[in-house]
């Protein structure tokens, strides 16, 4: 018989409460910086859970943050169930919490591999992207004297702001999960990051300007096809005609007359005719030459008997 203690002990061991433990319990948000966790707020006058809480949160904070939270599930855990009991009918009350429907997705595993990569990417911009390079990008802006520049503008100064704003804060992974989906974020993965790249890594500013305007000249940036001039036609055709390949290049739908009927497993009697070695052909393909010779004379005969023998 289990001992007094034991039962009421077990009153808080459920595998609906380990179930929301277990995939919702590590849950935190990101609040202007700060991060909090599911058990931040139990209150703490609460004498049944608010030590429990207490502890959770904290081992819940010690964790380093992993990725974003998507769930496929509404609702993590129930309310109440109902036993009953030697006749009684007993409520249990169970820890639950529902899912916002912003964070309900179907492929989960895509979601957090795309904020993975965000992550990322926004990590190696803002320990590679330097402050210099960047003032240096604004000022040739400003001055016009970067092809293009004004289209890039905007993403260098908010990429800028968030540097700042991640060289200040007590918690920069914080920061960087909060601000990953922005899009000047993927700063280092465009073409203006290749520029601030570049600068930040010591390459000349006339060389990596140069690098920069080849990218986006009019003639290699977003270009929808390759360019095919007269010429280039005339050099293709002269080396076809040399190799002699001309016919076997030529393409068209295929007719019935191409197609051997000897070739196929079936045909309708409508279509037969129309194809390449229809009746006829199977006739003559069987046919030995002394025999289609034969064959003509006796016809000749039959038609006209009178024909000398």
């Amino acid at each position: 018989m289990p001992s007094e203690n034991a039962t009421a002990l077990s009153e808080y061991d459920c595998s609906t409460c380990r179930g929301f433990i277990k995939h919702f319990g590590n849950v935190v948000e990101i609040d202007d910086g700060r991060v909090r966790t599911v058990w931040s707020g139990v209150s703490a006058s609460d004498p049944v859970f608010s030590v429990v809480a207490a502890a959770l949160d904290e081992f819940v904070l010690s964790l380093p943050l992993s990725t974003i939270f998507r769930s496929t599930q509404a609702q993590y855990g129930t309310k109440t169930t109902r036993t009953l009991r030697e006749g009684q009918v007993e409520v249990w009350h169970h820890l639950h919490g529902r899912v916002a429907k912003r964070h309900r997705i179907e492929d989960v595993c895509a979601a957090q591999g795309n904020f993975d990569a965000a992550v990322q990417v926004f990590q190696r911009g803002l320990a590679e992207l330097t402050q210099d390079a960047l003032d240096t990008i604004v000022d040739l802006i400003d001055d016009n004297a970067l092809y293009r520049g004004t289209e890039h503008r905007r993403a260098v100064t908010e990429f800028r702001s968030l540097q700042n704003r991640w060289a200040q804060a007590i918690d920069r992974r914080a920061f960087v999960f909060a601000n990953a989906m922005n899009p000047a974020a993927r700063l280092r993965n465009t073409v203006i990051g290749t520029l601030v790249q570049d600068l930040s890594a010591g390459v000349d500013l006339e060389q990596a300007v140069r690098s920069f305007e080849t990218k986006v000249a009019p003639q290699n940036y977003q270009r929808p096809t390759a360019l095919i001039t007269p010429a280039m036609v005339k050099a293709a055709m002269k080396t076809i005609d040399e190799l002699g390949i001309e016919e076997s290049l030529q393409r068209r739908f295929a007719r019935l007359s191409d197609l051997s009927v000897t070739n196929v497993l079936w045909v309708d009697n409508d279509t037969q005719p129309q194809m390449k070695d229809g009746i006829e052909g199977l006739l003559l393909q069987a046919a030995t030459p002394g025999r289609q010779v034969r064959a003509f004379g006796t016809r000749i005969r039959r038609r006209f008997p009178w024909s000398p023998s």
